[in-house]
């Protein structure tokens, strides 16, 4: 049994908001108990006592969301946001709420109070021996007496700010794939050493951040496909174009979707959000804390685009292929950090071409963009030793 009744919850929006601002060394943040949780159980609040000492430290994981724009020839092209999972540490000191049943008589509810007044740490030690003695001699003199239901402790936190870590990976992979050593990145793209998307006239622009308090869940296109290791991405490629044709036009007869891989896509993770529960023990009492902490798994992904027609447009395959070359070639910078963005950019440039040179349209007609990704397993990220334990920037 813990001492303490209901959890601290370090994903409460209050709490996460204050630590998604600038904050100094030593800002403190009060979270009181839940009203609700205490009418939840018929409680009201009875008195207050201060735990001994720190209770220790512990993380707080939130995210920057900064927005870029993504130009070509200083035209804009697309807008992207890359994630900067942040991690906050703070120490904690605590208070215990007394929570008493309204319908306790104005006597017992005064003798369960004046009970945990008298609690002292230092002389009696672990809180549950001592309340179970108080209850025993309650109970002996007041039957039928408690069952220990008519009460429960609460806690009364404070947040002490310590400092913050910052994952700048995913900002570092694209500022390295736009304008320094793509090479390792991105290879089909940018086969020759020391090159970047600038030299053929893409730039990115910084627009701004804002603060989030948690790390968005992964959003996963129906134009994504994760393989396992070893199986052929090609064939799975084929499969999933078909797929998407077939669904969009059910009545067409397509022929083997024509694919154009166009890059492999390395050195980057996938991120996401957990909550866990992790238990604090102080001498005094123990209690359970739900953290919200991140994770990463490592990502392998190949950009493929392709292109579906029916038998009865066979004649026009050469139009079909060079217009979704080219227009891959247009699409694939964004893609690399914006899919569904990409994925538009392929599709309109398509279609602009084939209206440009077939000057018609035509309904069996399908070009997609695929994302190929093999995925390891998800475990805890490693983070960055601290950069700011002493001050963030001011408002």
């Amino acid at each position: 049994m813990d001492a303490i009744t209901d959890p601290v919850h370090l994903s409460n929006p209050q709490l996460l908001d204050w630590v998604c601002q600038p904050r100094r060394d030593g800002d403190t943040f009060n979270l009181a108990p839940d009203p609700s949780r205490l009418t939840a159980r018929g409680f009201i609040a009875g008195s207050q006592h201060s735990l001994p000492g720190s209770l220790g430290e512990v993380q707080i994981v939130s995210a920057i969301r900064r927005h870029y724009r993504i130009e070509r020839f200083k035209q804009p092209l697309a807008d992207c946001f890359i994630l900067i999972p942040m991690r906050t540490t703070l120490a904690v000191h605590a208070n215990a709420v007394l929570g008493l049943q309204g319908s306790l008589e104005v006597g017992v509810r005064q003798a369960l109070v004046d009970a945990f007044q008298a609690y002292a740490p230092a002389h009696h030690g672990a809180v549950l021996p001592y309340v179970a003695a108080r209850l025993g001699e309650f109970n002996q003199n007041h039957p039928p007496g408690l069952t220990g239901e008519e009460f429960g402790l609460f806690l009364n936190t404070t947040f002490t700010w310590r400092g913050v870590q910052k994952k700048f990976d995913e900002v570092e992979w694209l500022h390295a794939v736009y304008e320094g050593n793509a090479y390792s990145r991105i290879p089909e793209l940018c086969p020759e050493r020391e090159r970047n998307l600038g030299h053929d006239g893409y730039r990115l622009v910084h627009i701004g951040e804002e603060y989030l308090q948690a790390v968005p869940p992964l959003r996963e296109s129906k134009n994504v496909v994760t393989v396992h290791h070893g199986e052929p991405e090609d064939r799975a490629v084929a499969e999933r174009a078909s797929e998407l044709a077939r669904a969009k036009h059910s009545d067409c007869q397509f022929l083997e979707p024509h694919r154009i891989r166009l890059t492999s896509i390395k050195l980057i993770d996938e991120t996401k959000w957990v909550l866990e529960l992790a238990y604090l023990r102080d001498k005094s009492c123990g209690f359970h804390m739900v953290m919200p902490t991140l994770h990463i798994r490592s990502a392998n992904s190949v950009l493929y685009a392709t292109v579906s027609w029916s038998q009865r447009h066979d004649a026009m395959k050469k139009i079909f292929t060079e217009s979704a070359h080219e227009a891959s070639i247009l699409a694939a910078p964004v893609a690399l950090i914006n899919f569904e963005e990409g994925l538009a950019i392929y599709k309109a440039e398509f279609w602009r071409l084939i209206k440009e040179r077939a000057l018609r349209s035509f309904e069996c007609l399908i070009p997609e963009l695929i994302m190929i990704k093999e995925v390891g397993g998800w475990q805890p990220a490693g983070w960055p030793e601290p950069t700011e334990s002493e001050e963030v920037e001011s408002p």
